[in-house]
């Protein structure tokens, strides 16, 4: 009897409302940890914000969302939905753990050092406190400005003129990229290119992350420049229109010993996936000969695996050399695989036709080594 009454009394707890709510709310907890685990997020922001819809003002299941909106890359968002659990539940450790891990990956790290000092000030050894603390430590140290990678490679060209003479040229660079911060660069590469004659050309970058953007600048020289252009300036930025698309604007200003030229860069790239995008740009050129040309690049990117990626140009549009701009017709593809962790390498071929002027075909290979850690 004792032993029925015993297994009677869950039963009854069961049966009650109160204990199917609780139920219910501890199984659909575990329903949104094992989506996250897996990486369903899409399934585990649903099964959450029907929680939620049941338990407005419940700082973990808040917690939880952030979770997922910050894995999904909505930082903004995260940040919004922890500081509402917040304001809920002031002294949760695991909520202001989770606020201050949201800040980091937001690229906030001041405030999520002190969002985590202030755990460690009531619990030193709060679980996952460590690993949080060791991240702020090692990103303070990548503030510093330092060489990442160096690069070098070269081109083989064969081509043939309108008047049906042929040649071969030849390129042959190098570069150095540095980086700052979690993901600001800046390059410097000297280039050398023979035809008839050489020109050797020297340009660097810097390119800056501001929050979802990226802004970036250049510019060039060519000493005693054969059909180079003399030095060169430009500007441009990436703008993040969310939902995969990325907005593409650039202008810059080149001079050649033949004038100078205007050029804006007008396009998106359009992200189906970390694995694919498509880009497409327009070229408006003025000066070079004409007071206005167009042109326009299609481009398709593939990673299908970590460690490769392909990429395929199709192009129109106004080139510009020593003797004016004339019309391009290009074709190109090619792809990149890493070695090992620290070497890339780099092949492409490519068809030009430049109108009145030549037909190019070329073959390229490029070598990345990546320094530091």
């Amino acid at each position: 009897m004792r032993k029925a009454l015993v297994f009677a009394l869950p039963l009854a707890l069961a049966a009650s409302p109160a204990w199917a709510g609780e139920a219910e709310q501890s199984a659909g907890r575990a329903g949104v940890q094992e989506a996250f685990v897996e990486g369903d997020y899409a399934t585990a922001r649903k099964l959450v914000t029907q929680l939620l819809e049941a338990s407005p003002q419940d700082a973990d299941l808040l917690r939880r969302l952030a979770a997922i909106e910050a894995a999904e890359g909505d930082y903004e968002e995260a940040e919004a939905t922890i500081s509402r659990a917040i304001a809920i539940a002031p002294t949760d450790l695991d909520i202001r753990l989770g606020r201050a891990n949201i800040l980091f990956w937001n690229g906030k790290v001041e405030e999520a050092e002190r969002e985590a000092a202030e755990v460690a000030a009531v619990s030193p050894d709060y679980p996952g406190l460590r690993q949080l603390q060791r991240s702020l430590i090692k990103a303070g140290e990548g503030e510093r400005f330092r060489a990442d990678a160096v690069s070098v490679g070269g081109e083989l060209s064969s081509v043939e003129f309108e008047a049906g003479e042929e040649a071969d040229w030849s390129t042959q660079r190098a570069s150095l990229i540095s980086k700052w911060g979690a993901n600001n660069w800046a390059s410097v590469e000297l280039a050398r290119e023979e035809r008839a004659k050489v020109d050797v050309k020297l340009s660097a970058k810097v390119d800056v992350e501001l929050g979802e953007h990226r802004v970036y600048a250049r510019a060039s020289a060519t000493p005693s420049a054969d059909f180079r252009e003399s030095w060169s300036l430009g500007a441009g930025a990436e703008l993040d229109l969310r939902g995969g698309t990325i907005a593409l604007v650039e202008a810059g200003y080149a001079d050649y010993s033949g004038g100078d030229v205007g050029t804006v860069w007008l396009g998106a790239r359009h992200e189906f996936s970390k694995h694919v995008s498509v880009t497409a740009k327009t070229i408006h050129l003025i000066g070079g000969g004409e007071d206005y040309r167009l042109g326009g690049i299609g481009r398709l990117d593939l990673a299908p695996t970590e460690g490769w990626s392909f990429f395929a140009i199709a192009a129109v549009y106004p080139d510009v050399e020593a003797d004016g701009a004339k019309q391009l017709r290009s074709v190109a593809g090619g792809l990149r695989f890493s070695v090992t962790e620290r070497l890339d390498v780099s092949v492409a071929a490519a068809v030009d036709d430049r109108k009145d002027s030549y037909r190019r075909d070329s073959v390229s290979l490029d070598l990345k080594w990546k320094l530091g850690d």
